[in-house]
């Protein structure tokens, strides 16, 4: 247990495994997230970079971007835009999503499933349904403690990466 209610150290070993083959690989580690887990995939991709000389990139961190793909396109479909023009094969994408159900965040996630791509939400026991292929769902329905538990899985997750 990590101390994280619902989260194992097996859980964070699957992704810290995956990450370790993707940097040897050179492959970019994408996160996508809405409002609060929009910042803490902020906060992920910059330790992944620094920390783990990780290759990243935050979906929607260029906001002249995110509202021209929300303008042209539409908001449900921004994300999964950007990742489309920068994606590419055996790249990540990594979600945050308390609820997991977010429209631009389902968006993402099958359009990466389709390129088959590595996928993974970070989201709340209620998600009932995802097609990522690794799931990780804190035991918690307040946002702020959800929120919180996927941060402390990334600074678990650095002090176990080497």
């Amino acid at each position: 247990m990590t101390g994280i209610p619902g989260i194992s150290y097996e859980d964070l070993e699957e992704v810290r495994s995956l990450l370790r083959g993707k940097r040897r690989a050179g492959r970019t580690i994408f996160l996508a997230g809405n409002g609060g887990s929009f910042t803490t995939a902020l906060h992920w991709g910059l330790d992944l970079q620094k920390v783990l000389q990780l290759r990243t990139h935050v979906l929607g961190s260029n906001v002249g971007g995110l509202t021209a793909w929300s303008n042209d396109i539409s908001y449900e479909d921004a994300l999964k835009s950007e990742f489309e023009v920068l994606g590419r094969e055996g790249d990540v994408l990594i979600c945050l999503s308390c609820s997991g159900s977010s429209p631009n965040i389902v968006s993402v996630i099958k359009l990466a499933n389709d390129r088959d791509n590595d996928t993974v939400l970070l989201t709340s026991r209620r998600c009932l349904s995802s097609t990522a292929d690794l799931i990780l769902r804190v035991d918690a329905d307040d946002y702020g403690l959800i929120e919180d538990a996927h941060l402390v899985m990334l600074h678990q997750l650095l002090r176990r990466f080497y």
